[in-house]
């Protein structure tokens, strides 16, 4: 269980099946590597309630568009979060399912709109 840095995780190599090398230094803080070579940062925490508590996986970012000490940044942050009580997945899940413009100007009880269609002139 090494420390996530740059070097460890290119020196991490895909395997037949997908795999996890977890952070010595943070706990929680992963990197996930999948057998075509996708390699991605990840935190594991649990909700309130201790070993009761619901199991949680959030994903910080892919490698290559994150850096190792950028994802530790994102990691730590995010576990602060957990640690004052903040449910992070619950968070992102009810961005989710904010409405839509399309959603929100349709008036309740009316179905979905069909397209307005402009009607051509017949020939008399």
């Amino acid at each position: 269980m090494p420390k996530l840095t740059k070097r460890a995780v290119d020196t991490a190599a895909p395997r037949d099946r997908e795999w996890v090398v977890r952070d010595s230094e943070l706990k929680g803080f992963n990197l996930g590597i999948a057998p075509n070579g996708r390699k991605v940062y990840t935190v594991e925490y649990r909700t309130a309630g201790g070993r009761r508590g619901s199991k949680r996986r959030v994903t910080l970012g892919v490698h290559g568009v994150l850096t190792a000490d950028g994802a530790r940044e994102k990691a730590k942050t995010m576990l602060a979060r957990v640690r004052l009580g903040e449910d992070p997945s619950a968070a992102r899940r009810a961005e989710r399912t904010v409405p839509t413009m399309r959603a929100s100007c349709r008036r309740p009880g009316q179905g979905p709109q069909r397209p307005h269609r402009r009607v051509g002139r017949r020939a008399a």
